[in-house]
């Protein structure tokens, strides 16, 4: 049996995380039912950015080499973003 270590702790939303991924250089992608999605340096465990939107999110998924996010919300809407001075991480 192997027994694994916690490398890092992201902790910041509100409510509970639905969806996580991980965006390459050492960035992760999380998205909550407080309706944000964050982007966190997945080595220290510190919010990158946090961005608000108008529903709770269920699902992300990240497109690493233009570093576009997309994502599905509590209304059914799909979204995409482009978060800006992150691509040369």
């Amino acid at each position: 049996v192997r027994t694994w270590k916690e490398a890092v702790t992201l902790s910041g939303h509100e409510d509970s995380v639905e969806s996580c991924c991980l965006a390459g250089g050492g960035v992760a992608v999380t998205g909550s039912r407080d309706s944000t999605v964050r982007l966190w340096d997945a080595r220290a465990g510190g919010v990158l950015a946090t961005l608000c939107l108008d529903a709770a999110i269920s699902s992300v998924c990240v497109a690493p080499a233009r570093m576009l996010i997309a994502y599905g919300d509590a209304t059914g809407a799909l979204g995409l973003l482009k978060p800006r001075g992150l691509q040369d991480r």
